[in-house]
């Protein structure tokens, strides 16, 4: 893995070609055990490597909006959180080569208590979750950054231009317009879609995939009847398919 700053400072990863799994935002405790299984353990390419774009714990624990405290202590504390993170987690390492663990908003909420407190100096998102990450075989990543795997780049997303759009997949298409594709999170939307360029008369043709989200909406209380879907691409050498419902 080599990394780089981007054109507009955020950290750059490239990743060899290879067989990646990337799955929509899962927002441990609040995903539904189903979705995760379907998305993360089920018809698995040979020798992949599972790549977690972002928002994969919820820590709503450190949201700066209102918080119930009884819900917080039964169901919705970190250390819940972090149960769920280690249960998930020895299931990944028996069925993947690698895991990349890219932090999404989510996860910066305790990334922006380490930059607000001193005595926080030397640690970053993760430090919430203490030593479940030691494993060799796992990768933490830099917030806001982007991974490059041959001509595809995944982010988070909340960071991404276009992301905002009502459809959002078109939206990153459009902006973006470098003939590349771009697999994000973050929207909690599924869907994929292609904008046409032309530069001196040759089209270039940039794609947006969208890998939605594996929350159960009957848990989570911040959306009323959410139109989301979930989802995963996987990435192969030769091909980039985005899975749903």
């Amino acid at each position: 893995m080599k990394k780089s700053r981007s054109d507009d400072g955020r950290p750059l990863y490239t990743l060899p070609l290879g067989n990646y799994v990337v799955p929509g935002d899962i927002h441990f405790p609040i995903h539904s055990h189903t979705l995760v299984s379907q998305f993360t353990l089920e018809d698995i390419p040979k020798n992949s490597s599972l790549l977690l774009q972002g928002d994969t714990g919820d820590q709503e624990a450190f949201s700066r909006f209102p918080k119930d405290p009884e819900k917080i202590a039964k169901s919705h504390s970190i250390k819940k959180e972090k149960e769920h993170w280690k249960r998930w987690l020895e299931k990944w390492l028996d069925v993947y080569e690698h895991i990349y663990i890219l932090p999404g908003n989510h996860e910066q909420r305790a990334g922006k208590m380490v930059y607000s407190n001193p005595g926080f100096i030397g640690l970053g998102w993760w430090w919430p979750y203490g030593s479940i990450f030691q494993d060799q075989r796992i990768t933490l990543l830099d917030y806001g950054a982007r991974v490059v795997i041959g001509n595809v780049v995944v982010e988070h997303g909340d960071q991404l231009k276009g992301a905002t759009a009502k459809f959002p997949a078109y939206g990153v298409a459009e902006a973006a317009r470098d003939g590349l594709k771009h697999v994000f999170g973050h929207t909690h939307k599924a869907g994929t879609a292609m904008f046409t360029s032309y530069v001196k008369g040759k089209a270039k043709i940039t794609e947006g995939i969208n890998v939605g989200t594996l929350i159960d909406k009957s848990k989570q209380d911040y959306a009323n009847e959410p139109n989301w879907q979930a989802g995963r691409a996987i990435i192969t050498p030769d091909d980039l398919t985005l899975e749903t419902e």
